[in-house]
């Protein structure tokens, strides 16, 4: 019984300390994450070459951060695998992108962002389960989880609505672009406020 209430303190004295941190990874992340789908938009509607090449070693240095973090820190180990997570796939989508511009073979965003960003959903909904107890936080962070993983098929449902509509137009990147890949900035950059308004770690 002691070990755990020395955990459980020992947890309490650095979660304070790791906010700011949190904040501001949230806040550099999204970033980064905004100046990706505005690439993909200038990439897809202007044929302009692809920005997300110049942040492909952004994206490396995050994930080595993150195994750094890892095996530094066992408090936040939780958090840095989920970042962990999303930084590889966020490399995996500026290379795959890389290779569609100086190759013939296409890797269109839709085909393979929802599938990564997926991971990240249901590992969040894992993180917050085994992390929180049932109280009012753990019920926030179930509803969000939920409400997020929930949307995701809703876009992903819409995408595939749209693919048989119109089949290989003009329409479909435009839809395509809408339904899965502008709602991830757009929900990144809204969790990333609230976990500065509320001081938690949106992810």
């Amino acid at each position: 019984m002691a070990p755990v209430e020395n955990s459980s303190r020992h947890r309490m004295k650095w979660t304070p300390l790791l906010s700011p941190f949190y904040t501001f990874l949230s806040f550099l992340f999204n970033y980064i994450t905004v100046s990706f789908f505005l690439s993909q938009f200038l990439f897809q509607f202007y044929n302009l070459p692809p920005l997300t090449s110049f942040l492909l070693p952004f994206s490396f240095f995050f994930l080595s951060l993150s195994v750094f973090f890892f095996f530094f820190n066992s408090i936040i180990y939780l958090f840095l695998l989920h970042f962990l997570f999303f930084s590889l796939s966020f490399s995996l989508c500026s290379l795959f992108r890389l290779i569609s511009f100086f190759s013939l073979i296409p890797f269109p965003s839709f085909f393979y962002l929802p599938y990564f960003s997926l991971f990240s959903y249901f590992f969040s909904f894992i993180k917050f389960t085994f992390h929180f107890s049932f109280s009012f936080r753990f019920l926030f962070f179930f509803f969000l989880s939920f409400f997020h993983i929930s949307l995701f098929f809703l876009f992903f449902l819409s995408f595939f609505l749209s693919f048989f509509l119109f089949k290989y137009s003009f329409h479909l990147n435009i839809l395509s672009f809408f339904f899965c890949e502008y709602q991830f900035s757009f929900f990144f950059l809204s969790f990333s406020f609230l976990s500065f308004f509320l001081n938690i770690p949106f992810i």
